[in-house]
């Protein structure tokens, strides 16, 4: 009796065992495991606070449902074929791709080639001419193009609201990217749309010798977009002139995570700041886990899920800290939590996701 008994207990012992051992195999209830799985991703820069911010959080991303990285850096155009080629090389097994949308169409023929999926954040790819093409493949996870013609609109107009009425753009070269074309287009808009006439535009990847040539030919300037992240630039070239004061010069830009910027907006040097594009990542990361693990989001027509998602934008300095403070610093607008909900959520979850997106949203959830 008691051998029966010691083999009965042996029995339940193992079983005990074996049903231990495959709980742990398994990934939790509502939690995604890509364990085994390399995640690329491609952007312009490795080394900008904004860029930095946004690998960061990416990785922290892939940690959280085991996946390993790959990052590769295409700081132009030109680079951006290469970048591809690395990731594959690195044995990436699903890409993100956060570069300025001028040949997304290249991009994801390469990894179509591959058979590897890949999502868009932050580029415009929607608004390319390329994009029909683009999303009919079966490898298009889905993306997010941030609405930096819409930014631009609004930031221009709050400064014209203001007095601004003598403008220049600096901006990236025409044709790099659909994003920075969108935000000279979205700012030209907003002139004409108040009968105001553009003095100049300086389309180049040089900020300081833009800014210069700018703020040096037309003194009497009261108005400064800045398409991309190159307020401290014009702002020095404005020391420089003598133009310092407070609404002196009514200036917005994009993307600007350095620690001059609340100094600028407590001075009243700087009007406008766009960003919150970590967000923007997170949605398309989400789209790209929901494929890889066979929840394609897509929407009534069948094609993945392409969406436009607003920059968070901020008008001064409470409301820049309030941006950086769930954007920066290991902080992201969305928790862990709410990002793994995302994965493998419908259409419908994600139209109302990017729709409702500002700093009164995400701080209201925080």
């Amino acid at each position: 009796m008691k051998k029966l008994v010691a083999k009965c207990m042996a029995i339940i012992m193992a079983l005990v065992l074996l049903m231990a051992t495959a709980a742990m195999a398994e990934p939790a209830e509502g939690k995604v495991d890509l364990s085994g799985q390399k995640i690329g991703l491609m952007i312009y820069s490795t080394t900008t606070p904004w860029a930095i911010n946004i690998t960061d959080g990416f990785e922290a991303l892939c940690k959280e449902v085991g996946a390993e990285t790959a990052i590769a850096e295409a700081g132009n155009p030109g680079e951006i074929m290469t970048a591809a080629e690395n990731l594959y090389g690195a044995g990436v097994t699903g890409v993100m791709c956060m570069m300025d949308g001028s040949i997304g169409d290249k991009v994801q023929e390469y990894f179509d080639s591959k058979q590897i999926p890949v999502s868009y954040a932050w580029g415009n790819y929607i608004d390319a001419d390329y994009f029909p093409a683009m999303c009919g493949s079966d490898y298009y996870a889905g993306s997010v193009s941030s609405m930096d013609y819409e930014a631009a609109c609004e930031m221009t107009q709050y400064c014209i609201d203001r007095g601004a009425d003598k403008w220049v753009f600096l901006g990236m070269p025409e044709g790099s990217g659909v994003a920075n074309d969108n935000r000279a287009i979205g700012f030209k808009d907003t002139l004409a749309a108040n009968n105001l006439e553009l003095l100049a535009e300086v389309r180049s990847y040089d900020k300081v010798e833009g800014s210069q040539n700018l703020i040096t030919n037309y003194p009497d300037l009261n108005g400064f977009g800045a398409g991309l992240n190159a307020a401290k630039n014009a702002g020095g070239v404005l020391e420089q002139a003598g133009k310092t004061g407070a609404n002196e010069v009514y200036m917005f830009c994009y993307e600007a995570a350095e620690d001059y910027v609340v100094e600028y907006f407590e001075a009243e040097r700087l009007h406008g700041c766009a960003d919150g594009c970590i967000g923007h990542m997170q949605v398309a990361l989400a789209l790209l886990f929901s494929q890889m693990t066979g929840q394609r989001v897509v929407d009534d027509t069948g094609m993945a899920a392409s969406l436009r998602m607003p920059y968070l934008i901020a008008y001064n300095a409470d409301e820049y800290n309030q941006m950086h403070s769930f954007s920066y610093d290991g902080n992201m607008p969305f928790s862990n939590e709410e990002f793994i909900d995302m994965i493998g959520a419908d259409y419908a979850t994600f139209e109302s996701i990017t729709g409702d997106y500002s700093i009164e949203s995400v701080a209201a959830r925080k």
